[in-house]
């Protein structure tokens, strides 16, 4: 009886052994880097990544809209090297906003109807994740 329950034992710390070592290699793996922090190529490809698992691209789709996903990413880093240490002006805002929706529409230009409806759909929803994260906005106004 005494050797039984010492193998009891000594199984269940081998399995508590093996699912700690398996969680901690599968946290290993998910560096948990944002898309912010990362540089433009892997945030282009991170983005890329997260349109086909809601658009289901095509593999010629992924090649069209990559370079267009890059153009995105690099314009981002530029702006906010720009904007480190003074505000933008309104002219400088307006032509960036023109040029990120000329790139959506490139996007755009590449998918089929039913995947228009669907990115359409994410840019609404991230539009209105984004209001009230204004600094010192509390809720989004309503007119």
């Amino acid at each position: 009886m005494y050797k039984s329950q010492a193998l009891r034992g000594g199984l269940k710390a081998a399995a508590f052994a093996l699912l700690t070592l398996t969680s901690f290699s599968a946290f290993a793996q998910t560096d948990g880097t944002k898309p912010k922090d990362m540089d433009p190529t892997a945030r282009a490809k991170h983005r890329l990544v997260k349109l086909d698992e809601k658009l289901s691209l095509s593999e010629a789709q992924e090649k069209a809209i990559y370079p267009t996903l890059l153009e995105m990413a690099q314009l981002r880093d530029k702006a906010r090297m720009e904007m480190q240490g003074a505000k933008p002006d309104a002219d400088t805002k307006a032509a960036r906003k023109a040029q990120v929706k000329a790139l959506t529409d490139k996007i755009r230009a590449q998918l089929t109807e039913a995947q228009k409806a669907t990115f359409d759909a994410m840019k609404d929803d991230h539009k209105e994740k984004g209001k009230g994260r204004k600094r010192g906005q509390a809720e989004p106004d309503a007119e």
